[in-house]
């Protein structure tokens, strides 16, 4: 048996591959195989959150140090992780759309803008971007004077790259998360047909920059380090325990 197969962190992932493939057994019924899908990514998210940030911090100060049942330093768990979670998401994604596709025979389905085809629904949801999405949004233009911003831990983010009139090319994001209190809209034409609230920000999202060209556009979540090591190398040096807490937090 290789040792990889008795690596803690892999071992987890298994766990999180058992619970997947609840969504899968014919016996669930349909909604309980979407709340399987949406565990299993929460149990992904603390996953990488916690267990791959302790990894990553291991492989930075102690490259050497291996796991004591399986003689794995830190970047040989870390690429076998990240490798086994690639495959896990691809699989996720094979099931999710699988119990989509098994949804619209009870005329319930999740579509994308560029799908409508009716001319009512299209200027419906023009209107309801700049009468409910438009105001809340807030998009900022990175550049040289302006700092890249923090992202927040799983929030949803529209990134888009620009280009001015002049030909100079900037990156710009648009946070999703104050404009998401109700993220499925109905089509006023198909009862139980939705689109998602950052679909929409992200086809329109040429309305908010309309000062440049939008070159190329995508959706982005950041999953951040939640790890916290009161003996972390980076607080050598702080006599005050009150600004190492702030320092280890941020």
């Amino acid at each position: 048996m290789s040792v990889y197969k008795e690596n803690r962190e892999l071992s987890w992932l298994k766990f999180n591959d058992r619970v997947l493939m609840q969504a899968k057994d014919p016996q669930v019924p349909l909604a309980e195989k979407l709340s399987f899908i949406s565990i299993f990514q929460t149990n992904l998210d603390e996953f990488f959150m916690v267990r791959i940030g302790s990894i990553y911090d291991q492989m930075l100060f102690y490259p050497d140090s291996k796991d004591n049942k399986t003689l794995m330093t830190g970047e040989e768990q870390l690429k076998a992780c990240l490798k086994r979670a690639a495959f896990l998401n691809k699989k996720k994604d094979r099931i999710y759309f699988q119990v989509m596709e098994e949804l619209k025979q009870y005329h319930w389905s999740i579509i994308k803008y560029k799908d409508i085809t009716n001319k009512e629904d299209r200027h419906y949801f023009e209107e309801y971007f700049e009468r409910e999405l438009l105001p809340l949004i807030s998009p900022q233009v990175i550049s040289k004077r302006q700092p890249f911003p923090f992202l927040n831990n799983r929030e949803e983010y529209v990134v888009v790259r620009l280009e001015s009139k002049k030909g100079k090319r900037k990156m710009g994001i648009v946070s999703c998360a104050n404009a998401m209190d109700e993220r499925l809209v109905e089509l006023p034409s198909q009862p139980g047909q939705f689109i998602l609230v950052e679909d929409l920000i992200l086809h329109f999202v040429s309305r908010i920059f309309s000062k440049y060209t939008v070159k190329s556009k995508a959706l982005i979540r950041v999953t951040r380090s939640a790890d916290i090591d009161e003996d972390d190398h980076s607080l050598d040096g702080h006599d005050d325990y009150r600004e190492m807490m702030e320092t280890l937090i941020k």
